[in-house]
């Protein structure tokens, strides 16, 4: 099953959370409302980590709580927790103080729903595949999660950053094979990004120099 590449992000903007301002207050219900209220943008930049049950959760950091703005209520989840050691039952606890009202966190699949139905969207959700773990090399996960996981409606993006040997693109490969679009996020010219697995796996390319995002 290939799902179509949202034409909208050729040639289009997507948002990113503000430099200095923490990672939680830019993946939250509330953050995604605030993004589609401004016309400029056609999607969102969302990173994504598997927690320990490898359900993909919206967040930057493999510690949740480590250098952002997560908490849990309980306060048995701190600074030392892996994401990939929590379960969902622990994960969905966390929150997110923004703009004073407390926000849970979101996984991949609610997150995509709340960019479809959001007013002044829809956003397009370009789920950003964050660190490194087995699951990201397995298209069946991909699909399960992503393809099968995620209504039909919702048009998601897989992206990812270069990485150390050339992992980035195996994430992508993994993706593409479950017919996911994706897109790289270009941080110069590498002998990945001459290859045939690149132009094979990845469907776009964000923020070339004087490119924008392009379609391979």
């Amino acid at each position: 099953m290939a799902l179509t590449v949202p034409k909208a992000l050729i040639n289009g903007h997507v948002y990113h959370k503000p430099t200095g301002v923490p990672y939680a207050h830019g993946c939250n219900r509330e953050s995604i409302r605030d993004a589609a209220r401004t016309e400029r943008w056609d999607g969102i930049d969302l990173d994504i980590n598997p927690n320990k049950e490898l359900t993909p959760f919206v967040h930057h950091q493999l510690y949740p709580t480590k250098k952002d703005a997560w908490y849990d209520p309980k306060h048995h989840i701190n600074d030392s927790h892996s994401c990939r050691k929590l379960s969902d039952e622990q994960m969905s606890r966390l929150r997110v103080r923004y703009q004073g009202v407390s926000r849970p966190i979101l996984t991949a699949r609610q997150a995509a729903v709340f960019c479809r139905d959001v007013n002044h969207g829809p956003l397009i959700p370009c789920f950003e595949a964050k660190g490194r773990h087995p699951c990201y090399l397995d298209p069946h996960w991909w699909y399960r999660e992503f393809v099968k996981g995620i209504p039909g409606s919702c048009h998601v993006v897989i992206m990812t950053l270069p990485g150390t040997r050339d992992f980035g693109l195996q994430k992508l490969e993994a993706a593409h094979e479950a017919g996911l679009p994706t897109m790289w996020l270009w941080r110069g010219e590498t002998a990945a990004t001459k290859s045939k697995a690149f132009r094979d796996a990845v469907d776009l390319v964000k923020s070339r120099p004087g490119r924008g995002i392009y379609r391979i």
